[in-house]
């Protein structure tokens, strides 16, 4: 299960009420949390701050190709 989803579930936080939380759309919450879209750069840091899990867990590729962390 994504990371995102079972944060939101923890949360028992509705898919609106999570994007609300992160300052994002529905449709933007949902396609990160189904993985239809990745976390965009810009929004990474405050996604990885509001929910606790690490950047690098919410998008290995850039943890891989930015910092230099196993994915």
């Amino acid at each position: 299960m994504n990371a995102l989803k079972k944060w939101r579930e923890a949360q028992d936080l509705s898919i609106p009420a999570a994007a609300a939380r992160a300052r994002v759309g529905r449709a933007t919450w949902w396609r990160w949390e189904s993985g239809d879209r990745p976390i965009g750069i810009d929004k990474l840091s405050g996604i990885a701050g509001l929910t606790g899990i690490p950047a690098s867990e919410l998008r290995p590729d850039l943890a891989k190709k930015l910092l230099g962390v196993a994915a």
